[in-house]
């Protein structure tokens, strides 16, 4: 096939290169040891500081699970993701990233027991809203009753939402080639994986998938519960609204729409106390039981997928003895997402980190000897083929050439 070169739009790319101004220019080697010694020296201090108020000011006086949640529900997965570059017209919030999430789950798991059995403080909007700053690093101006206009608007369809999350699929592609990638490379071990752990990595990389379904699904139930709520005229209209989506009795309704009504706020002011209300148990949306299980599976022993999550998951002070500063580039969380919580339930905050680093965690479920035969031996040749493949099938009149090599003549 010949390209005619009128036919092309050729783009010259226009350059700007800009000088980094030296601001040790002058100085002997010496003293710009010692100033990047101070400088060094400062944000040590800094950052010791930010970690101590996290560990010890903010997240004691909430349920570190109900923080997780939070952030994960809000920031992950229903805030738009475009106010990671402009603050939309309703909220100039800027949302965390995955990536802070995965930090704060790291600096959750140094704790111990106790911390996970506070209450939600009075305190929960300011509380939410220093710890965010903190994490973050960006001066926060915002109020949670601007939520009401995003879960009014939103629907979640986890799948597709994922694919335009940058943090998600980490440069992998569209989300469901990422799980055909996945299932692809590791079916040829599912007999082993079967005699070891009594379940296939087919099966399991379903199971995974089936579990995102579910909490789709749980997240738009949830939704469309608190949908009268949000749409109600009048202030009236909210509160009974909300009391009949609670499910309380006729006497508690009594006395609390009585509270409510005198509270001096306005009807957007009301929503948002409700709503935070209705949070009271926002981490329920991300905890698997073997309930759960037995509702989404039929081929599969549930007692496999709960061995499994035995290995992808800590518990808390599971990293006491990690270094902090070592989470930024590698996460204990990445290979080991879940937390256990009781002996057949788990709270998994950041379902969607297995597309980030599935290859991870399912290479975890090889012994040492396995894992080196499966990266010679399957990994090395899938990764090349599959490429050769994608390039047949896309560029059929080309001449695709495999397996080359060359040699550097410098070395």
């Amino acid at each position: 096939m010949k390209i005619r070169k009128n036919n092309i739009r050729y783009l010259e790319p226009t350059l700007f290169a800009t000088k980094i101004p030296d601001y040790f220019e002058g100085l002997s080697k010496k003293e710009r040891q010692n100033a990047f010694k101070e400088i060094a020296s400062h944000h040590r201090g800094e950052y010791k500081n930010i970690l101590d108020r996290i560990t010890n000011e903010l997240i004691p006086h909430l349920n570190p699970l109900h923080i997780l949640a939070h952030f994960a529900y809000y920031d992950n997965l229903v805030i738009p993701a475009s106010n990671r570059i402009k603050p939309s017209e309703e909220t100039d919030y800027f949302p965390l990233d995955q990536g802070h999430i995965e930090f704060l789950q790291a600096l959750i798991l140094t704790m111990p027991l106790d911390k996970f059995t506070n209450s939600i403080d009075a305190g929960y909007e300011r509380i939410i809203l220093d710890l965010h700053e903190q994490l973050g690093g960006v001066h926060v101006s915002w109020s949670l009753s601007r939520f009401d206009q995003i879960r009014e608007k939103t629907n979640v369809s986890l799948i597709e939402y994922f694919r335009g999350r940058t943090a998600i699929i980490r440069n992998w592609g569209d989300t469901e080639q990422v799980f055909q990638w996945l299932e692809t490379m590791y079916s040829g071990d599912d007999g082993l994986l079967k005699r070891n752990r009594g379940i296939t990595f087919t099966q399991l990389i379903r199971t995974i998938r089936k579990l995102l379904s579910l909490l789709e699904d749980r997240i738009n139930d949830r939704k469309q519960i608190l949908r009268p709520v949000i749409c109600a005229a009048t202030k009236e209209e909210a509160v009974k609204a909300y009391f009949k989506v609670d499910g309380v009795s006729d006497d508690q309704e009594k006395e609390g729409f009585e509270r409510m009504m005198a509270l001096p706020c306005d009807l957007l002011s009301l929503k948002n106390i409700l709503a935070l209300h209705f949070d009271r148990d926002l981490k329920s949306l991300f905890l698997i039981t073997r309930e759960d299980l037995d509702s989404i599976l039929s081929e599969v022993e549930v007692c496999a997928v709960l061995n499994v999550f035995d290995q992808w998951s800590m518990v808390p002070l599971s990293l006491e003895a990690h270094k902090i500063e070592h989470f930024f580039m590698s996460n204990p969380v990445w290979s080991k997402p879940l937390i256990k919580i009781s002996e057949e339930a788990y709270f998994w905050p950041l379902m969607h980190v297995f597309q980030s680093f599935g290859l991870e965690m399912l290479s975890s479920l090889y012994s040492s000897k396995e894992l080196k035969n499966f990266e010679m031996n399957v990994k090395s040749q899938f990764c090349e083929s599959k490429v050769v493949e994608l390039f047949k099938e896309y560029f059929p009149c080309a001449t695709v050439l495999a397996n080359n090599y060359y040699f550097d003549r410098g070395t």
